[in-house]
């Protein structure tokens, strides 16, 4: 078993990495690895509710809130009223 500062190293390097592949795709694409995600979630669930489209995302229901307007505004969804809640 590798000892625990190198395991800790590896992991910082790890979340260093996946910064930086965010940081390209927002440059390059004009979306984050979170939307780009969003966006493929809603293709195969494209009735979600919130909180089924941040547990399939994996996201924290705030990180899904920002991400949505985002996405919103720059009218690659539309976000509307659940019939059954009024939200």
């Amino acid at each position: 078993m590798p000892p625990l500062d190198h395991v800790l190293f590896l992991l910082c390097r790890v979340g260093s990495s996946i910064h930086q592949l965010n940081q390209a795709a927002e440059r390059d694409l004009g979306l984050s690895l979170v939307q780009w995600s969003l966006l493929k979630h809603l293709i195969d669930m494209p009735c979600a509710s919130a909180q089924d489209l941040a547990q399939a995302a994996k996201v924290h229901p705030s990180t899904l809130t920002q991400s949505l307007r985002r996405l919103e505004r720059k009218k690659l969804i539309f976000v509307g009223a659940d019939p059954k809640d009024s939200r």
